[in-house]
Formats: structure tokens, C-alpha cells, sequence
């Protein structure tokens, strides 16, 4: 049964319903989990174009979309990433529903559970995980240890469910950030950063280890840009294959495609 209210933040409905699939959360490809007020579909863009670039198999969750709902769930498939076919996500919104049990959910919610179906038995090599409203009590806020988090430039947003100030929105969106997980962090106003690096601390205490040069770079990052983060890119979809590079006019074209995406 769909919730009467569009929004309503909370993790409790989501991991039920996840528990009664199963946990489709937990056998998800590389994580690459995504918050912030500015530039999230720039950042998803160049991430999926250079690891296409790369060829490896990318997964893309987004909200909302732009002509039909399909393409909020983008598959991996052999010839580049393409929303999700018509018979495959009417067959996972019905496994949700199913599971669901007429219980009260959002239709973020279930879509997101449907959608986290799909990316589970699809194979492909990185999911870029976009959230849908905040951070820490967003429907993809789930994922344990995802390969890296990332918060782009944030500001006033949502104010009736963030909070009224930049210093509350970014504690919102910060909440994805994980122990022992880097986060590569959008130029941001003062105020925002001082809360993000903040909780970047308290989680960094929480891990037997700090992350490491090797391991994609400090746990937060300040003042990255638009070319910064092909770089940035780039390094995430190579991490796990550091042996396989692509050449430099590879990551040129791809970093193109990511503009032609954004535009």
C-alpha cells in the first residue's frame, strides 16, 4: 500500500522490505554511492562514461527521470548501459510489492527496492547510486560498505525535511559517509564542509583503519571541480583493476560522452 505522504524519511520500511527479498542490498557490484544539492548527474555522467570507457559494466540508480520511468534504472548490458526493459521491471516491482505485503511504503521506496533487484542479478562492475532526498535517511542509504562515497556541492534544498540551513542539509547528506569508505567531496560554502569533515571524523573513529592513498585517496577531499573529478573518476572505475589503464584519448572521449550526457 503506498504511503499517504509522497515523502516520509525513514530507514525502517526499506530494510523490512528488503529483509523479506532477501537482501538484494547485499549482493549489489561496487558501490559507488552519490548525495549533494549540485551536480550529481554531472558526476554520475563522467563516473559511467570513463568506466564504460574502461569496459567495465555499469549499473545506474537516478531519480526522478526525465521522459519515462524506466530511466531511473540503467543495466549494464554487452553493448554500454540502457534502461531497464519493460518486462524485467514490471516482474521486479511485482516481487516488491509482493514482499511488501500491502505494508505502508513510499513509491521511492519500492522502486528502490525493485531497482536494487535488478542491479543484483544483472552482473556488471559499478553501481553509481544516486540518492534521492538527503542522505542519511534516504531509501539508498543501505548499503553497508559501499567502493566509495561522494557529496557534491550542497545547497539550501528541501528545506520542510533537510533543515533550514546549509549546516543541517549537509549533516543530512553526509550521512552516507561510511567507516573506512573515501568520499571525494564537491567545493563547497564553509559552513558545509565544516559539518561534512566532521563526520568524516566521527565515522573515521569508528574503523580499525584510516583509508589510504592506495585505497582512492584521504577520506575527504575539498575543492574538487569539474575536470577534478574526471580524475577522480577515472581512479574510482580503475581501482579495482590498477594494472589496466586506459589510454589518454580514451579518458578524453569518455570525459566528452560525460558531457554529452550532462547536456
Amino acid at each position: 500500500m503506498l504511503h499517504p505522504q509522497s515523502i516520509d524519511l525513514s530507514l525502517g520500511r526499506i530494510e523490512r522490505l528488503l529483509a523479506a527479498l532477501g537482501h538484494p542490498e547485499r549482493r549489489l557490484p561496487p558501490v559507488v554511492h552519490v548525495a549533494g544539492t549540485n551536480g550529481k548527474g554531472s558526476y554520475l555522467a563522467f563516473t559511467r562514461a570513463i568506466a564504460e570507457a574502461l569496459g567495465k559494466g555499469v549499473h545506474v540508480y537516478t531519480s526522478p527521470h526525465l521522459l519515462n520511468f524506466h530511466e531511473r534504472i540503467v543495466l549494464a548490458g554487452p553493448h554500454g548501459s540502457a534502461p531497464i526493459g519493460e518486462d524485467f521491471l514490471v516482474d521486479c516491482l511485482a516481487r516488491a510489492e509482493a514482499a511488501n505485503r500491502g505494508e505502508l511504503i513510499t513509491l521511492f521506496e519500492i522502486t528502490t527496492a525493485a531497482a536494487f533487484l535488478a542491479f543484483s542479478e544483472v552482473p556488471a562492475d559499478l553501481l553509481l547510486l544516486e540518492t534521492g532526498l538527503g542522505g542519511r535517511l534516504d531509501a539508498t542509504n543501505v548499503v553497508a560498505k559501499p567502493l566509495l562515497t561522494a557529496i557534491t556541492p550542497i545547497s539550501i534544498d528541501h528545506v520542510s525535511f533537510l533543515g533550514d540551513t546549509i549546516a543541517a542539509i549537509a549533516g543530512e547528506k553526509a550521512g552516507i559517509l561510511k567507516p573506512g569508505v573515501p568520499c571525494v567531496v564537491g567545493r563547497q560554502v564553509q559552513d558545509a564542509f565544516e559539518v561534512i569533515e566532521r563526520r568524516a571524523e566521527e565515522r573515521e573513529r569508528f574503523d580499525e583503519r584510516s583509508a589510504t592513498e592506495d585505497d582512492l585517496g584521504p577520506s575527504v577531499r575539498r575543492g574538487i571541480e569539474r575536470r577534478e573529478s574526471l580524475e577522480y573518476a577515472h581512479r574510482v572505475v580503475g581501482a579495482q583493476h590498477r594494472d589496466r589503464r586506459a589510454e589518454p584519448d580514451a579518458i578524453r572521449a569518455a570525459g566528452n560522452r560525460g558531457q554529452d550526457d550532462v547536456r
